[in-house]
């Protein structure tokens, strides 16, 4: 049985995804918020007791990317199993190498060598390029171009439009704004924006 774990907007266009590929199969929702007479609902922290019985699909978006990191490890730990959704219009190199519970939208290409952690999100019309690592949980923005060899850390989220150059490592729950273009290495827990990029002093706010 499939479930899905959160179920906002996000949630509502990967059913849409999984309509498409004729994949119906959802039978429960784990969310504290979403009303339905005709669907199995339970309260969110209830999937805690019944990891094994489901493959998830976790549906928290990019401003909770920290309680995502937390859910993944947690179901991990749990024994349980994630289903990745990928959309099909998009080209995934048969030597990239897709965690589970990775979400890819529409017109994106992974190319060869890719590793996309557990939790990885793809907006649309992403590019990675040859020999790139995406972290657990990162979220990348419609239009997101990733050079090849380039290393992204776990939680983080690049804006749409965004560009990083060959060989650039972003560290961890980094935050990069909309259109801007990376050219040097970022440490972890930093946020900048821009072309030419500035590093921000305060973090940008994910809303």
């Amino acid at each position: 049985m499939r479930a899905f774990l959160g179920f906002g907007d996000l949630g509502l266009q990967l059913e849409g995804f999984l309509n498409e590929k004729s994949e119906t199969s959802v039978s429960h929702y784990f969310d504290d918020y979403y009303v339905n007479e005709n669907r199995k609902i339970f309260p969110y922290d209830h999937y805690l007791k019944v990891i094994k019985s489901y493959e998830w699909i976790v549906s928290l978006g990019y401003n909770r990317l920290w309680e995502k990191q937390k859910v993944i490890q947690s179901i991990l730990e749990g024994g349980g199993k994630f289903l990745s959704v990928i959309h099909p219009s998009s080209f995934i190199s048969y030597r990239a190498n897709l965690k589970d519970g990775v979400i890819v939208y529409p017109m994106c290409n992974v190319d060869k060598g890719v590793i996309l952690e557990e939790g990885v999100l793809l907006n649309n019309s992403v590019t990675i390029s040859h020999d790139c690592k995406v972290g657990r949980c990162t979220y990348l923005g419609p239009g997101v171009i990733l050079s090849g060899n380039t290393t992204i850390g776990k939680g983080c989220f690049i804006g749409s439009g965004s560009v990083i150059s060959n060989g650039i490592n972003i560290g961890d729950n980094s935050i990069i704004g909309i259109g801007s273009v990376i050219t040097k290495d970022m440490k972890p827990n930093t946020s900048g924006i821009g072309n030419p990029f500035k590093i921000l002093n305060s973090p940008l706010k994910l809303i």
